[in-house]
């Protein structure tokens, strides 16, 4: 299975495709130096700012593990917009 067809699998939680592009965008970061966050959303056909959005937050993640109970992407949103994350 692709990364393109896990994501589009993934219904259940939030940060299962917020992961899934993380993954996927440092893996081809690895590969590739040129690779962009750009490159990225051509893959997922999403917007480059969801693809940043979804860095932001996975990197917040991983700073506060915390985050991942959040309900929704928006709340983490939230919490890291007001310092919280």
């Amino acid at each position: 299975m692709t990364f393109l067809e896990k994501y589009q699998k993934t219904n259940n939680k939030w940060h299962d495709k917020v992961f899934i592009i993380e993954l996927y965008h440092l893996a081809m970061t690895n590969f590739n130096k040129k690779w962009s966050i750009k490159n990225t959303s051509q893959y997922f056909n999403i917007s480059i700012g969801l693809v940043s959005e979804n860095l932001k937050i996975a990197n917040a993640i991983h700073h506060n593990q915390e985050l991942i109970h959040c309900k929704t992407r928006h709340d983490v949103l939230d919490k890291i917009n007001n310092n919280e994350g």
